[in-house]
């Protein structure tokens, strides 16, 4: 679906906590913060990866 409306340009630039961008290798639509792995919560995702 997100695919779809940007290329309608149904959206473009900031989508309330989300943003488009561009990052000298194409678009990307940015969802928040990357997420950290990390010591202090790497065993909450060891079953999942």
């Amino acid at each position: 679906m997100t695919a779809h409306v940007l290329v309608e340009g149904e959206i473009t630039g900031a989508l309330g906590a989300m943003r488009v961008v561009e990052d000298g290798k194409g678009t990307q639509i940015m969802l928040g913060d990357p997420f950290r792995f990390d010591a202090a919560n790497i065993d909450e995702w060891k079953e999942v990866y």
